[in-house]
């Protein structure tokens, strides 16, 4: 786990309105964040992502950024960034389920999922009835209701207390049919994205089955299995290709030499380095530096 800040955010930092709810887009360059310093808050929080790529690290799990991305903060969540791309465009949502209490007890019973709204909170409870606390690729209605939000706060009337309430609702709704909907081939595709990511990431490292299998929750041959029939290759033949990808970028582009290159791509053997790339080139990796 990662550094905690000694006191959570206080959401009387960010409920300006008489009513406990915020909603702020907002940009983030890759700097902003370090995946070793995490944060908590006093409110609940979910995150929609315009635009960027990276992770957004959730008690320690890392998550896919894509835009469409939707993550539910819990207050007692440690979460951070890692951005990979020069910076990320998110909606930050803020707010107290006392806001709108009373209609949540009317939800509360469908299947778990607005259980998250209470400070008892069972995460391992609704992941068992395949609810899954980060939702990959909301459609527009749920897009299109964020910027309602935005634009209903902004706005500020008399009125504007009851709309944001109405709205919040809607978007709760449509993210518990989203979680709900979702079958158990999307949410496997979610994990086959997360490893596609990791080994990207971790390429220089030693990854083993076991590892990435942890990473997901899933059984090690069920998800060797898994990625074999959705990806058509088999994941280390996917991290080989990474590696090679990435020595013949540095053959090219750099100034190290084979066996240096051999070992910062990866592999732990030179000759099986030359195989493997003359088997993808056509050439051994001196022939290709030349060319």
């Amino acid at each position: 786990m990662g550094k905690i800040l000694s006191e959570p955010y206080s959401g009387k930092s960010f409920f300006k309105r008489k009513y406990p709810f915020a909603i702020w887009d907002v940009w983030h360059d890759k700097n902003s964040f370090s995946p070793d310093h995490t944060f908590r808050r006093d409110f609940w929080k979910i995150v929609y992502i315009i635009d960027g790529n990276g992770f957004k690290i959730i008690n320690s799990r890392k998550y896919p950024l894509a835009p469409g991305n939707v993550y539910l903060i819990h207050p007692e969540d440690q979460t951070s960034y890692e951005i990979k791309s020069e910076a990320i465009h998110i909606y930050n949502l803020a707010f107290m389920p006392s806001f709108f209490e009373n209609e949540l007890k009317k939800l509360s019973s469908d299947f778990n999922f607005f259980s998250f709204f209470y400070w008892n909170f069972n995460e391992r409870k609704l992941r068992s009835k395949n609810r899954e606390l980060y939702i990959v690729k909301t459609g527009k209605k749920v897009a299109w209701l964020f910027r309602s939000l935005l634009n209903e706060y902004e706005t500020d009337d008399m009125n504007s207390c009851n709309a944001i309430e109405y709205l919040l609702l809607l978007l709760l709704i449509e993210l518990n049919r989203d979680g709900g909907n979702r079958s158990e081939g999307v949410r496997a595709e979610q994990a086959l994205d997360y490893v596609d990511m990791f080994i990207r990431e971790h390429y220089k490292e030693d990854i083993s089955l076991e590892e990435l299998a942890s990473q997901v929750s899933m059984h090690p041959n069920y998800l060797c299995r898994l990625y074999r029939s959705r990806r058509g290759i088999s994941i280390f033949h996917q991290l080989r290709q990474i590696r090679l990808e990435q020595a013949a970028e540095l053959l090219k582009n750099g100034d190290a030499n084979i066996t240096e290159i051999c070992f910062e791509c990866g592999f732990n053997n030179l000759s099986y380095f030359y195989r493997a790339f003359h088997c993808k080139y056509g050439l051994n990796p001196g022939d290709y530096k030349k060319n």
